[in-house]
This record gives C-alpha cells, sequence and structure tokens, in this order.
C-alpha cells in the first residue's frame, strides 16, 4: 500500500511497496486526471503549443511539437497520437529552473495553460526564471495564473 509523505507544504513523496502497488497508484492518478473537466482555453491546446503549468510556486514551460517536428519512429509517434486523441495527454518537452535543458514526457491537457511563443522565449531566455522575465511576459504569465486559478475555484 502506498504512503505519502509530506517533505514540505505542497511537496509530497509517495513510497511503494513493490510493483503491483505502483501500478494500481498511477492507474488511480489516471482516473482522476481523465475524470478532470478542461477549461476551453485547455481544450485547444495541441501540436505546435505553447503553455504553462503551476505546481506549488514552481512554473513550468511546455512546448508540444508538431508530429513533423517529432523525430521518432511510427510506433512512438502512434502512441503520441493516440494519447492525445484518446486521452488528453499531450507528448510535450518542459522546461524549468529545475529541468533548463528540458525533459520530454505526457502531460494531461488539464495541468497546462496556454501561452504564446513570445512568453515562451522570454522565459527561454533567462533559463526559465520568471522573475528575470521581461514585463509583458510576466504580465501574461499571472494572467494565465489568474485565469487557471479562477476556472479551478469554478469547480474546473
Amino acid at each position: 500500500m502506498p504512503e505519502e509523505h509530506q517533505i514540505s507544504p505542497g511537496i509530497t513523496y509517495v513510497q511503494f511497496g513493490d510493483g503491483e502497488d505502483i501500478v494500481e497508484w498511477m492507474r488511480e492518478q489516471q482516473e482522476k486526471v481523465q475524470a478532470r473537466p478542461l477549461a476551453r482555453e485547455q481544450q485547444g491546446i495541441g501540436y505546435g503549443d505553447h503553455a504553462i503549468r503551476f505546481i506549488d510556486g514552481l512554473l513550468i514551460f511546455y512546448y508540444c511539437p508538431t508530429l513533423a517536428e517529432q523525430d521518432e519512429d511510427d510506433e512512438i509517434l502512434y502512441d503520441v497520437d493516440y494519447r492525445q486523441r484518446t486521452h488528453n495527454s499531450l507528448w510535450v518537452r518542459g522546461y524549468s529552473v529545475i529541468t533548463i535543458a528540458g525533459e520530454w514526457g505526457f502531460v494531461h491537457r488539464s495541468t497546462l495553460w496556454p501561452i504564446d511563443a513570445a512568453t515562451f522565449e522570454a522565459a527561454r531566455l533567462v533559463d526559465w526564471q520568471p522573475e528575470a522575465m521581461v514585463k509583458s511576459a510576466k504580465d501574461t504569465v499571472y494572467l494565465a495564473a489568474v485565469q487557471h486559478d479562477q476556472f479551478l475555484k469554478a469547480g474546473g
């Protein structure tokens, strides 16, 4: 049975007893995220788009490459397309002050909020440090955070 341990406010790790616990926990997490409603803004996020995720003070900036930009074999591209169409999961590269070089992975649309390419580029230029971004980009990130928060408070 998985045990959750809170390290500090907003930071928790999960300890598992065995592989079956991990598989069951992942299934439960997938069911929870699949049940989340999507805002109109989130529904539009797809190939070629930029987005942001807010996690306890950490901002993660994402780019969802187009299928043509993805240098993968046919089986992986099929899985990427299938997950996007059926599970609302996007194959993205995420960047933050923790993963400056970026990291590939699937992310559910309900955890993202759209931003424009200029804001993404402004964050990239300062190694993903929001406080160092130009004012217009900071304003865009702030507006995205407010809209995301309002959606969550409204039951999203």
